[in-house]
């Protein structure tokens, strides 16, 4: 994975989180995006990040199996 740096430009450090279906074994990663968020990728072919929304999921979109979510410890430097 290429490294990329990640500024909030205001308000709250956004939050990651793995979400996880018991059912069919389905995962993404999501961000939980209180503000606007500056990323910039340090390499062209870098992968796309986690997806950005405003409220997490409750349901799998594949089964509709309630899912589990873990935070992700991401660093977010200023």
């Amino acid at each position: 994975m290429a490294p990329s740096v990640i500024r909030p430009l205001f308000g709250k450090n956004p939050e990651f989180y793995e979400m996880s279906c018991p059912k069919c074994g389905r995962k993404e990663t999501f961000e939980l995006s209180p503000c606007e968020m500056d990323v910039i990728a340090l390499d062209d072919n870098a992968p796309k990040g986690p997806r950005i929304v405003t409220e997490l999921p409750k349901r799998c979109p594949k089964c509709g199996a309630g899912l589990k979510r873990k935070k992700l410890p991401i660093p977010v430097m200023n």
